[in-house]
């Protein structure tokens, strides 16, 4: 099975978990879909599914997390590809070039 990401957002406040859920992007997903949000320090990430899950993920020690990362520990951990396109790439490198 395929996810898509349709957004990236970049150094997002993790203590603002139902901020992004409940967030017009998120509202907006549509079956297929989610969106994808780094901290700053780029050692978490969190996706959110167009049913309103919430998932977390954390780097190990030293690790800093990018979209490959954790579309690698998605498709161990479900058996799921997240489809990235090249704007999300693109929001990426942005990220880690700002920090």
């Amino acid at each position: 099975m395929r996810i898509r990401v349709v957004h990236v957002e970049k150094a997002w406040d993790m203590r603002k978990k139902h901020a992004l859920r409940e967030g017009r992007r998120a509202r907006a997903l549509q079956r297929g879909q989610c969106l994808v949000a780094f901290n700053r320090a780029l050692d978490m990430a969190r996706i959110i599914d167009c049913e309103g899950g919430v998932h977390d993920y954390y780097a190990d020690q030293g690790e800093e997390f990018d979209l490959h990362g954790l579309a690698q520990r998605m498709e161990r951990a479900f058996y799921v590809a997240l489809d990235v396109g090249r704007h999300e790439v693109a929001n990426v490198r942005e990220l880690r070039e700002a920090a």
